[in-house]
């Protein structure tokens, strides 16, 4: 019976595995970043799954012929399917260099701006902004973000009106936060909202943490269901040629400025952390 058993779970795995080739580019990346984290996962356990491993090493076999993941993406899978030796970075590389601001002060000197000036913003600087958003963690590594750069003035004016926030309209440049729906399309329809906004979050975060750090002034402005309608996003969609399979989530106003405002004081480090217990309100 244990043999009937094995010989049949080896046949559902080769006609998986015969169905790869057919999958599109779109379910070949999700499912590559699945897999390879499982591993991945498996690994530091010391448990080694040898069907979860032989599919993660098909679908990067295949994301590599089709050329739909990163050279930094390739790295790292090869390391975890393969066991090649992975370069520890020295806690001494990490440390912040003279004349840097230090990443704290950073996090705290960070406030949210609603005026800028006339002066650009380069490509470079919005590339070092997409870059920090991207090293963001997201569940199961799918990296489901997209981000949609425009100075068009006529579609800032659309953003606006889909809206309502005259900060949009004011602001030199916009950043529209774009998730991909179909990077969640295995998991439970009650749980992808939930997860696509958590991962959002940590992208927009990143993103305006470097904006900051740039000189530059942003905000961050929610596209949530009570603020704009569908149809608003639906004329956004078809200005900026936006796949019905992508959700926008939010709109960050970007620029130059010269006015940052002072920050807000915060509560007590004592008074919102507890260790192992509850111990105070």
């Amino acid at each position: 019976m244990k043999l009937i058993k094995h010989i049949y779970k080896v046949f559902r795995f080769s006609l998986k595995l015969n169905r790869v080739s057919s999958y599109s580019d779109g379910k070949l990346e999700t499912q590559f970043r699945k897999k390879v984290h499982s591993v991945e996962n498996a690994n530091k356990s010391r448990r080694f799954d040898f069907y979860t491993t032989m599919m993660a090493r098909v679908l990067l076999v295949e994301a590599k012929k089709r050329d739909v993941i990163s050279k930094d993406e390739v790295r790292w899978a090869e390391n975890i399917l393969y066991n090649q030796p992975r370069k520890i970075r020295e806690i001494s590389s990490c440390q912040i260099k003279d004349g840097e601001k230090d990443l704290l002060d950073i996090i705290k000197t960070r406030r949210s701006v609603r005026n800028w000036t006339d002066e650009e913003v380069s490509i470079d600087e919005f590339k070092l902004m997409i870059d920090a958003a991207r090293w963001a963690p997201s569940s199961c590594n799918r990296q489901p973000w997209h981000f949609f750069i425009t100075k068009d003035e006529d579609k800032i004016h659309l953003l606006y009106k889909a809206r309502g926030q005259k900060t949009i309209k004011d602001a030199p440049y916009c950043i529209l936060v774009l998730m991909n729906k179909e990077a969640y399309q295995y998991d439970r329809s009650d749980m992808v909202d939930y997860y696509m906004h958590l991962d959002a979050a940590a992208a927009i975060q990143n993103l305006l943490l470097m904006a900051h750090s740039l000189g530059l002034g942003a905000c961050w402005i929610n596209l949530a269901a009570n603020n704009v309608s569908e149809k608003g996003k639906d004329k956004v969609r078809d200005s900026f040629g936006i796949p019905k399979s992508y959700e926008m989530v939010t709109i960050i106003p970007v620029g130059k400025t010269e006015d940052v405002p002072i920050p807000p004081g915060r509560k007590n480090i004592e008074d919102i952390m507890h260790i192992e217990k509850f111990d105070h309100i």
